[in-house]
């Protein structure tokens, strides 16, 4: 005869049950990596204004970019992505420098960075991790 604590009786009946609700163990969905560099660079890359890069990792999530060029006036600017190229939450530049944002949540972030990009100062901002990001060669 199985003699079992009844806590562990329990313990075992709801493991049955999360495991059939397919809650089983503290399983996370792992969070989305970040896009490699290159498909940054390939956004900025195209054309004849050939423009200078530096991208940031922000918080470990965002990505920022900066770019200028010496070629085309109108081709010096920011953009601040969630993880890949195609989730861009904030632009300037181009011939409406003003930023635009998809996600006013990232305003204030975004105009912080901007402001630091076009004052030439390093990239700091208080309350956020910020890292370059290397450029894979052209």
């Amino acid at each position: 005869m199985n003699k079992q604590a009844p806590w562990r009786r329990g313990a075992a009946a709801l493991a049955l049950a999360l495991a059939a609700l397919g809650c089983a163990g503290a399983r996370t969905e792992p969070s989305p990596t970040l896009a490699p560099a290159a498909d940054f660079a390939r956004l900025y890359r195209n054309g004849d204004c050939a423009p200078s890069l530096e991208l940031f990792v922000v918080d470990e999530r965002l990505v920022y970019v900066r770019h200028s060029s010496n070629t085309c006036s109108d081709s010096s600017g920011g953009a601040l992505f969630d993880r890949t190229p195609q989730r861009p939450l904030c632009t300037s530049g181009g011939i409406m420098p003003a930023p635009r944002c998809s996600d006013e949540a990232y305003r204030a972030l975004f105009q912080l960075l901007e402001s630091r990009r076009q004052s030439g100062a390093d990239l700091l901002a208080p309350a956020h991790r910020i890292r370059p990001l290397p450029l894979p060669p052209d």
